[in-house]
């Protein structure tokens, strides 16, 4: 792909080796979208406008290497998933569940909103999730497998579920956290953006857990 590029309709799209290029893609109800390379990366990114949009379903993005992608939106009803072993750096993202799969650092530059986002690492103990650095609008925040790191903001507050780390995780709200999962890791900070503000109920599940700060 070496130009803008748009798609209407109610069909699969799916891309494979992709190079690069500028996607816009917009598809009607019923149609999901799958950007997918083997090797190397796949780099998109429109700081201002939805790059990628489908109606109510999916969006994957399946990267060999690294991931740096723009904006994401499934109207709230679908789920998004971006998997780079190498690492990713994401912008906006709607949807019901918000899958993310790193071996390296995941970055955010734009509000993630999810009833639930998922963190993976390629491997066991693999992905460093620095997403502390917008007001995300989070329900439940776990992790499949053991991960290296979880940093999570959402000022209102949001629920954690089973969500192991090889390192740490940092909770970041003004409001209240609650837990349905046990926490495992080694440090545990909580943080909020007032002084005086963030409840952190995390005394329902036999969590495994190092120093708390």
């Amino acid at each position: 792909v070496v130009a803008p590029v748009l798609f209407k309709g109610g069909c699969n799209i799916t891309m494979n080796d992709l190079t690069d290029g500028v996607l816009n893609l917009t598809l009607g109800t019923g149609g999901s979208i799958t950007l997918q390379t083997t090797t190397g990366c796949i780099s998109f990114v429109d700081t201002t406008n939805t790059i990628l949009t489908s109606g109510g379903n999916s969006i994957s993005i399946l990267a060999g290497g690294l991931a740096l992608v723009g904006n994401l939106d499934t109207s709230a009803a679908g789920a998004v998933s971006v998997n780079a072993p190498g690492g990713i750096d994401i912008g906006t993202v709607t949807g019901t569940t918000v899958n993310l799969t790193s071996d390296g650092n995941v970055f955010q530059f734009g509000v993630l909103t999810a009833t639930t986002l998922n963190l993976t690492g390629s491997t066991a103990g693999g992905g460093d999730f620095f997403l502390n650095t917008q007001n995300n609008v989070l329900g439940t925040v776990q992790s499949a497998g053991t991960i290296d790191a979880a940093l999570i903001r959402d000022i209102v507050g949001f629920t954690v579920g089973t969500l192991t780390t090889d390192n740490l995780v940092t909770l970041h709200s003004d409001g209240t956290v609650i837990q349905t999962g046990v926490i495992t890791a080694p440090s545990l900070t909580l943080t909020s953006s007032s002084s005086g503000s963030g409840d952190f109920v995390l005394n329902t599940q036999n969590n495994v857990l190092g120093t708390v700060n």
